[in-house]
């Protein structure tokens, strides 16, 4: 009887650790993450597995538990503290209301990436600091410089396709459209929809991020889409708004627009090449 428990003990232990050592560590710049900064503050890996936060009134130390590509999870043994370090913000777990709860605004360091010039076009920046703005981009902030002014005469399809004189929708106003229509749409024009979501820019190549949200019934309803620079930041036209640039596509992420729900690559057209459309 004993031997037999020890055996059915040893089978669960091999199947964990077989299922463990299917699961892949994050690749590319999820991996690379070794530093998080807030106003005043900041997170530092500092060694192995063992990070530390400091701000001007104190430090903290904090044992690294997990990491993938939207997150790293970190824990203070002395205050039984467990945190969640995102692109946007920090998040803590509330063991009364079995939550995470946001703390406060902060960003990766991402060296790969230019500094934000928020003096740029800085009248323009009126456009989104309104506070219907501020509600439909919650994690925008003031985290965005504006490259052109606001225009009615394009939107993000055109603009993410390399136009900014015409609207492109795959369907007529009013008609429901799904992530297929925009397979189609975008296919049309020489990108491939990846088989997982993977936002690291790729060298030779251009990028496209598709947004959605879940309708009522639950399906996916596309709703905007960003380009990726050559820097690995983002560009969006936001309708009528203004075209800005922000540091990740998580940035504009709320009800309005929902998530990146798809990704899109094709190789850098030649100079010689024009678009199909």
């Amino acid at each position: 009887m004993l031997r037999g428990a020890m055996v059915s003990c040893l089978l669960v232990l091999v199947g964990q650790v077989s299922n463990a050592d299917t699961i892949k560590p994050p690749s590319g710049i999820a991996a690379q993450r070794n530093g998080w900064f807030y106003s005043n503050g900041a997170f530092r890996k500092i060694k192995d597995n063992i990070w530390e936060e400091k701000n001007p009134n104190e430090s903290f130390e904090y044992l690294e538990l997990d990491r993938n590509e939207h997150y790293v999870e970190l824990y203070d043994r002395s205050r039984k503290l467990s945190i969640r370090l995102y692109y946007w913000g920090m998040y803590a777990w509330n063991r009364r209301t079995e939550k995470w709860h946001l703390v406060r605004p902060g960003r990766w360091d991402d060296p790969r990436k230019k500094p934000l010039d928020t003096m740029l076009n800085s009248t323009e920046r009126s456009h989104l600091q309104t506070s219907a703005e501020r509600s439909s981009f919650p994690r925008l902030g003031d985290e965005f410089e504006v490259l052109a002014p606001a225009s009615p005469s394009y939107n993000c399809i055109a603009w993410a396709l390399g136009f900014n004189d015409r609207w492109i929708w795959p369907k007529s106003n009013g008609e429901a459209v799904t992530i297929s229509d925009f397979d189609a749409l975008f296919n049309y024009y020489g990108y491939k929809r990846l088989p997982r979501i993977n936002l690291d820019p790729v060298a030779g190549y251009d990028k496209l991020v598709l947004y959605a949200r879940r309708t009522e019934f639950g399906d996916l309803e596309p709703t905007h889409c960003a380009r990726q620079l050559p820097d690995g930041s983002w560009s969006s036209k936001l309708g009528k708004l203004p075209l800005i640039r922000h540091l990740h596509p998580d940035d504009i992420n709320g009800e309005t627009y929902g998530e990146v729900s798809a990704v899109y690559v094709r190789e850098k057209p030649t100079k010689s090449s024009k678009p199909g459309r």
